[in-house]
């Protein structure tokens, strides 16, 4: 059995705790800033195929990729 003080253990503990908080900290970052990309894109459906696709926020319309149809976007 592995011994150690009641300090020692309080202090892997409260360790543990934080490098848990710090890791869901960065998940959370990391989760929204893959958000924050897709936020500045249009949602486009494509009228001859039904695809749907995102495009670039700076063009009001988008070639389809699949069947090549200009489309204007569905959401914005």
């Amino acid at each position: 059995m592995i011994e150690c003080t009641l300090g020692q253990f309080c202090a892997l503990v409260l360790g543990t705790a934080l490098v848990s908080l710090v890791l869901v900290a960065l998940f959370y970052e990391w989760r929204d800033g893959r958000r924050e990309k897709t936020a500045h894109q249009h949602v486009y459906r494509c009228e001859r195929c039904a695809r749907v696709y995102v495009g670039s926020r700076t063009r009001t319309v988008a070639k389809c990729p699949r069947c090549g149809a200009m489309n204007e976007a569905i959401r914005t």
